[in-house]
């Protein structure tokens, strides 16, 4: 697995509120706030990854496939200075 194919608002080391809670892979509650680490892409799953790091230090995992909307990450995500 690589970096993404898919064009992506997020930035390495950048803090993102979440803005609507949702779950993936894992869960993703409303405000709480979230670091970006990285992404990977699957093509056995057709999926992208985004990872997070939470307060905590936890792995927080967002999977997006290949099919759906690209203004699900705006929807879901928010940066935050």
């Amino acid at each position: 697995m690589g970096e993404t194919w898919r064009k992506h608002p997020f930035k390495k080391g950048v803090k993102y509120r979440v803005r609507q809670s949702f779950s993936s892979l894992d869960e993703f509650t409303k405000d709480e706030v979230l670091v970006y680490e990285g992404s990977a892409y699957s093509p056995y799953d057709s999926a992208s990854g985004f990872n997070f790091r939470d307060n905590a230090g936890e792995l927080r995992r967002w999977d997006m496939h290949n099919d759906e909307a690209e203004n699900l990450l705006q929807e879901r995500f928010e940066e935050i200075a």
